[in-house]
């Protein structure tokens, strides 16, 4: 279990569900979107109750804390994923039996939480890409340097 995402996890389930949702077993890095990969950059996994986030966005806690924007950037693309991700963990334990997709329920979960965010809510479809990570990518891939 990785600290960082377990206590981003807690922060939002608290602000987001309320503190509703169950502790899972693992929060941590794995490769997902590699080139044999899920092309996503998240997963919800609900065997074996964990969510994995792409190891693309692993940070440096020390860099964090230096200021380095591209660690910064990492950070926040983590906890959006992760806020995904939980979406997905929510709807599976309201016994939505297609929780893993990106229909109706999903939307309305994601645009509940746009509000609360005070950001531009996602249409059904571009929900799957919700929300948005092009700026982070952007800096963390090295584009915008």
């Amino acid at each position: 279990m990785n600290e960082r995402l377990n206590s981003m996890w807690a922060e939002i389930n608290k602000r987001f569900f309320n503190d509703e949702l169950k502790p899972l077993a693992l929060i941590d890095w794995d490769e997902i979107g590699g080139d044999e990969g899920l092309n996503a950059h998240g997963f919800y996994e609900k065997r074996g109750r964990g969510i994995y986030i792409d190891d693309e966005f692993e940070f440096d806690e020390d860099r964090v804390i230096a200021g380095d924007v591209k660690e910064h950037a990492k950070v926040e693309a983590s906890y959006l994923i992760l806020l995904h991700e939980m979406i997905h963990q929510a709807l599976h334990e309201r016994g939505d039996p297609n929780f893993g997709q990106h229909q109706q329920p999903f939307l309305d979960e994601a645009v509940r939480i746009a509000a609360i965010m005070k950001v531009e809510p996602p249409t059904l479809d571009a929900v799957n890409q919700w929300p948005r990570l092009e700026a982070l990518l952007f800096i963390i891939r090295g584009l915008g340097e």
